[in-house]
């Protein structure tokens, strides 16, 4: 398939690469898009806890959020934990 787009694309004047880039970009929304489906009509994770650590930081809160937005509970009932600082 990529094959063909980058021979199309370069009969139409287009580069080839970005043709070959563009198809890739494509495939993998469309794979990320039927896993999300699958989980979803699967249920998985459905009434469990998730405990992320480092959730202060850009990348945590952002996977809090994330976490947050797939429950079936109002989101204000999600508390974030107090940050704990421990040295070894």
């Amino acid at each position: 398939m990529l094959l063909k787009a980058r021979r199309d694309a370069e009969a139409l004047g287009v580069s080839p690469s970005l043709a070959e880039s563009l198809l890739q970009s494509l495939i993998r929304g469309s794979l990320t898009t039927q896993e999300q489906a699958r989980v979803a009509a699967q249920g998985k994770g459905s009434g469990r806890r998730a405990l992320v650590i480092g959730g202060r930081g850009k990348m945590g809160r952002w996977m809090a959020d994330f976490l947050a937005s797939r429950v079936s509970r109002s989101p204000s009932r999600i508390r974030p934990a107090r940050c704990r600082v421990t040295s070894g």
